[in-house]
């Protein structure tokens, strides 16, 4: 085993050191999101992307959801490439990397060349009918599988191919579903009674997506440059 150590710009100061196997190569940043890093990097001679999660979402998960981070989006992304359907709009889950103490600070995807959805409808100056169908497809198909609250913002769906030519791909599944653990006693007790539904947040989200797709992309309530 190798010895990984790389500096998190935040903002708080942060640093992780995780040991990485020898097969597993570390590359470059790809992306900064709220509770990851993303490296692209190679595993046995395959392009790879790795999630290194930022130490206070490990402690988070670890001591308020009682699970690790890394093998609770290792399970969820497994879950949804397992259903029929659903499949093609995922990227492969590869491996957990599992430090000696049994924590797991980081998770190793399939790589994927694409744009992010906003960055399309921006590119394009609208949101394609046929990715929002899409969209609509991997909600129903999500839901009937008793796969809920995917956090499908625009920002976190990958589109690959072209005009006429489109797939969509959900690559984050760390966000913890807010049914299983709400932010407050008014919203657990919402979907204690049904008046929120477990998938309401991603039919919310493709709500969004159309609503950004007719404003190019933009939130007319937010300042753009």
């Amino acid at each position: 085993m190798g010895l990984f150590r790389r500096k998190l710009r935040t903002h708080e100061d942060e640093s992780i050191d995780i040991r990485v196997p020898n097969d597993l190569r570390v590359d470059d940043v790809i992306g900064r999101g709220a509770r990851s890093m993303g490296y692209a990097g190679e595993l046995d001679g395959r392009k790879v992307a790795i999630k290194f999660y930022r130490p206070r979402f490990v402690d988070k998960y670890r001591y308020r959801y009682k699970v690790e981070i890394a093998q609770f989006e290792y399970d969820r992304n497994a879950a949804f490439r397992a259903v029929p359907g659903l499949r093609q709009h995922t990227v492969e889950p590869l491996r957990v990397l599992r430090e000696e103490d049994g924590h797991t600070p980081a998770f190793v995807q399939e790589y994927i060349e694409g744009e992010s959805l906003t960055t399309v409808m921006r590119r394009l100056g609208h949101l394609p009918a046929e990715i929002l169908k899409q969209g609509k497809h991997i909600a129903d198909t999500a839901c009937a599988a008793g796969l809920h609250d995917l956090d499908m913002h625009a920002g976190n769906i990958m589109v690959v191919g072209d005009d006429g030519h489109w797939n969509i791909l959900i690559y984050d599944f760390n966000l913890m579903p807010q049914y299983l653990y709400a932010p407050n006693p008014f919203v657990k007790l919402q979907y204690q009674l049904g008046f929120r539904k477990r998938s309401g947040r991603d039919y919310l989200c493709l709500k969004r997506w159309a609503y950004l797709g007719e404003h190019g992309g933009y939130d007319p309530k937010q300042p753009h440059y």
